[in-house]
């Protein structure tokens, strides 16, 4: 429903008046800490009109936090002659379970759990739904209206913000059992009182009403003037709801005197889409590899521009690409740099032997053997593999395979392709397809074609054929 029909404020002033007129009691307690283990050491339950039911101190069988006794200011020597848990478990049932009424806790999911804490240190069973319990805490903090955007809720507030808010007055002081029990009775019993101001009468929630058209289906209905209520099916007249001419769907409006012809809210920008689409004011993405079946709407008269899914992912793959080509670049230039010192260190080894060759032919002794020139690399042979070392601007090391142009960082333990290949898909040029991509293309490799490169997966190979080939 909207906030026309039923707000929040309206919502929690009308449960406000629906707990005073039915009936409750209140409950609070002190505790021995925060944590799940820790006990109640102080609790009483009082009636809608503030009025004391029972109370009581008890003995725990855990000692008190230093932040517990600095909010309640309760000793251990105050707790020495009080009864335990289970001792006053009996009392304590039958003054919230007794009377079958409702029983309002600021905090409730705190108290029940403490309660629940304190039985289960005593091997008492008590079960999770055996109190009829409604948070006042929670029915405050939608009445004060802090929202909070992160969370998309309404923020907790304490409890002497709310007695100040509403300016309650309570005998005793704060973060007592039997005064905080007190307060929460005169914060619903002043949510009642401001309910009977500020609601209209009979007003209350949207609820389930059968259809006016006569189908008996359950629709939803809020206590508003001349209105008539239909369901889908009946077709919609004057009322509160409409159909929405573009889709049928039904759409709610405070409108009372004509049949209104608005749009829901999808069809309102689809009609806005569209129409800026044909003014030329948006446009849809250019780039064929968008994942969308309709391109995305990109909001800009610019034809080429990319919607921002795609403009990142062409981003990232100019990136991938730039920063290939910078390590294939950077490897041949190692490479010519190591072969030009190799032929430097190769001549200068040879004009040393020229010279002492004629050295020794002036002595008469025989010439040095001629040896064969080494490799500029040296190739190590592993599995198929040929390696050669190669070292990175890091100052590492590594081992490039001149056949299947991958590299290592020491001797792998799988075979070589004899063709390229590719670690990632992230590096594989746009012509080069997995069969399946092919037949997606309505294209079929050739019966004797050979894969032209494969992508060594983590736990397969795919063989990529060229798609220039197969056409």
């Amino acid at each position: 429903m909207s906030e026309i029909l039923a707000t929040t404020r309206q919502r929690v002033l009308y449960k406000a008046r629906q707990l005073w007129e039915q009936g409750f009691n209140t409950f609070d307690s002190e505790t021995t800490g925060l944590d799940s283990e820790d006990q109640i050491i102080q609790w009483a339950v009082c009636n809608q009109e503030g009025q004391l039911l029972g109370s009581g101190y008890i003995k725990p069988t855990v000692p008190i936090s230093e932040g517990a006794f600095e909010i309640h200011g309760i000793t251990e020597a105050q707790l020495a002659n009080a009864p335990l848990f289970a001792e006053s478990w009996p009392t304590i049932r039958d003054l919230l379970t007794a009377s079958g009424k409702t029983v309002v806790i600021y905090n409730s999911n705190f108290d029940i759990g403490m309660l629940w804490s304190s039985a289960r240190a005593h091997g008492i069973p008590m079960r999770w739904d055996e109190i009829k319990a409604e948070c006042a805490m929670q029915l405050f903090a939608s009445f004060y209206g802090e929202y909070h955007e992160y969370w998309g809720s309404y923020t907790w507030q304490k409890l002497t913000t709310a007695i100040s808010h509403l300016n309650i007055t309570v005998p005793g002081e704060a973060h007592n059992a039997e005064h905080d029990a007190a307060a929460t009775a005169h914060i619903i019993r002043q949510l009642a009182e401001l309910a009977d101001k500020e609601l209209p009468a009979g007003w209350h929630p949207p609820v389930l009403v059968p259809c006016a058209g006569g189908c008996r289906q359950a629709v939803k209905e809020c206590a508003e003037a001349d209105e008539v209520w239909y369901c889908r099916s009946c077709g919609v007249e004057h009322g509160v709801y409409h159909r929405c001419p573009g889709c049928g769907g039904v759409v709610e409006t405070p409108s009372r005197d004509t049949i209104p012809d608005d749009l829901c809210k999808y069809c309102h920008q689809a009609l806005h889409q569209e129409t800026m689409l044909l003014i030329g004011a948006w446009h849809r993405c250019p780039d064929p590899r968008c994942p969308h079946i309709t391109y995305n709407i990109v909001q800009s008269p610019d034809l080429g521009e990319r919607c921002p899914d795609c403009q990142r992912r062409y981003e990232w793959r100019r990136q991938v690409e730039e920063a290939e080509r910078e390590r294939q670049e950077r490897i041949a230039r190692e490479r010519k740099e190591h072969r030009r010192a190799y032929a430097k260190a190769y001549r200068q080894r040879r004009k040393e032997r020229e010279q002492e060759n004629r050295r020794r032919a002036e002595l008469g002794l025989p010439p040095l053997e001629d040896p064969k020139p080494a490799p500029a690399d040296k190739i190590i042979k592993h599995l198929k593999h040929e390696f050669e070392r190669v070292k990175y601007d890091d100052g590492s090391s590594g081992l490039h395979c001149r056949i299947c142009d991958a590299s290592w960082s020491r001797l792998p333990r799988c075979w070589c392709a004899g063709i390229k290949t590719y670690r990632s898909w992230i590096y594989i040029p746009k012509h080069l397809k997995t069969r399946t991509q092919l037949l997606k293309l309505r294209l079929k490799p050739a019966k004797n074609q050979k894969p032209a490169a494969v992508v060594d997966g983590a736990f397969d190979r795919y063989n990529l054929y060229d798609e220039t080939a197969g056409k």
